[in-house]
């Protein structure tokens, strides 16, 4: 690779490892920890708010955070999104032919929401 390729990727990354946590909270959080006392009180879900990672919901800040938003920086939103199609379609592959290999085949879309859960949680899918 070359140097000034490389250089803003590692510039991004030494950024994001060394900002507060906050810096990357959604604008739409409080940034005190009072003012979720003073918020007015909100209505109750609806049965269809409970769905896990499906209609649009936001994405969790977790440890994988800096670096998914340093490749952001560094490759572009367009070819990051490239990037993780294939990977999670790989990843989706292989649980498949696990699934397959091991009979439970009737297990695979369980085991690929419950890979969605797991890379909201690690930070993969901000």
């Amino acid at each position: 690779m070359h140097l000034p390729l490389l250089l803003p990727l590692l510039l991004a990354l030494l950024l994001s490892l060394l900002a507060p946590s906050a810096a990357f909270a959604p604008a739409c959080l409080p940034r005190s920890p009072g003012a979720l006392a003073r918020s007015p009180p909100r209505s109750p879900p609806s049965p269809r708010a409970s769905t896990p990672l499906f209609g649009g919901k936001q994405a969790t800040f977790g440890v994988s955070s800096p670096f998914v938003y340093a490749a952001k920086l560094g490759l572009g939103e367009k070819k990051l999104q490239n990037l993780r199609g294939k990977a999670i379609s790989l990843h989706s592959q292989a649980i498949g032919e696990f699934c397959m290999w091991s009979g439970s085949y009737h297990m695979r879309t369980r085991i690929i929401k419950k890979a969605k859960e797991n890379g909201n949680w690690l930070g993969f899918l901000v």
